[in-house]
């Protein structure tokens, strides 16, 4: 026996009616929530990977000697090394300090891991490189020694005449009384002759080679 169809007349529409209604909604129900399974709020972002960490700094002294003579220039140069052994030094913030810091005076040079030490005290100092990259810092040093320097001075005449000039010339010497060649300090005069004719403050070059000649000295 066929199934029974929709009934006819009015009835039979409307039951119709209601039947396609309810698909309707429950295919749009069904489209919903796919669109909320598909396009849903996105999961957020793995974080990034964290930035390289510092290991160490090395500090290296140029020439290899750790001695500078008083008044006289060191070069040391720092390089950063991270947890991965790769070499930071580019990437790295380094900030330079010494102690004691009147031992010597840190000068900063062309690149900012590399320094100038100018030897301003006798004896022993540790000159220190802090570097930072990220969030990570670490220290690294060298000892440097300040060998003591003083003056020799000698002059042209051994009995100068007053009132005529005369030339004196000033070395600077270790205490073994070698000259220290590498002086690049200044020098200054007095003299118990309140009317001497005396040079101005002077600072050695490295063309002087740890001695100057100073011309033109008149005591009266």
């Amino acid at each position: 026996m066929p199934p029974a169809g929709p009934p006819s007349g009015p009835a039979g529409r409307k039951k119709l009616l209601v039947l396609v209604i309810v698909a309707i909604l429950v295919v749009a129900g069904l489209s919903a929530v796919a669109y909320l399974v598909i396009f849903g709020n996105p999961s957020p972002p793995p974080p990034p990977p964290p930035g390289p960490t510092l290991d160490h700094i090395s500090v290296s002294i140029q020439g290899g000697t750790a001695g500078v003579d008083q008044g006289s220039i060191l070069t040391l140069g720092a390089r950063a090394i991270d947890t991965d052994g790769l070499d930071q030094t580019a990437n790295t913030t380094f900030r330079w300090f010494a102690t004691p810091a009147n031992g010597v005076q840190v000068r900063q040079s062309g690149a900012a891991n590399v320094v100038q030490v100018f030897g301003a005290r006798p004896g022993s100092v540790s000159v220190y490189a802090n570097g930072t990259l990220e969030n990570s810092t670490v220290e690294g040093s060298a000892v440097v020694t300040v060998n003591p320097v003083s003056f020799q001075v000698t002059s042209s005449q051994a009995f100068p005449e007053v009132g005529n000039g005369f030339s004196i010339t000033v070395k600077a010497v270790r205490p073994d009384s070698s000259v220290s060649d590498t002086y690049r300090g200044t020098v200054g005069f007095t003299s118990d002759d309140p009317n001497a004719v005396l040079p101005s403050n002077y600072p050695y070059t490295i063309g002087d080679v740890g001695s100057h000649i100073f011309n033109n000295v008149i005591v009266n």
